[in-house]
């Protein structure tokens, strides 16, 4: 398992399991964690061994959107107009599926 501050990443046969790590903020998303998701889901993508990802949340939330003091602090540019926009969620071509795996609150653009 690769494990970052924002997002772990590990790999079991054909799967990736990419895991939101920012529990004490509600696994609200940040500039760095819309870096980190974004080259989480690269990986998944150009990985030829892996067939399908799922993205979950550590935590009893799965997300509360985007991290409001990350607003605050004006990182709100790069997290929703960024390269595929939150992270890569909203406006990217993907080749894998990927499954939420939903539990607690998903609020915002935790939902999407």
């Amino acid at each position: 398992m690769q494990t970052g501050t924002e997002i772990e990443f590990e790999t079991r046969g054909p799967v990736a399991l990419i895991t939101l790590n920012r529990p004490g903020r509600r696994n609200a998303v940040d500039a760095a964690t819309t870096r980190a998701l974004r080259a989480a889901l690269e990986r998944l993508e150009a990985d030829d061994g892996l067939a399908v990802g799922i993205l979950r949340g550590h935590g009893p939330v799965f997300s509360a959107g985007m991290d409001l003091r990350a607003f605050v602090d004006g990182e709100a540019d790069e997290i929703l107009f960024g390269p595929g926009r939150f992270g890569g969620f909203v406006s990217h071509a993907r080749k894998k599926p990927l499954i939420a795996a939903v539990h607690g609150a998903a609020l915002a653009g935790g939902f999407e």
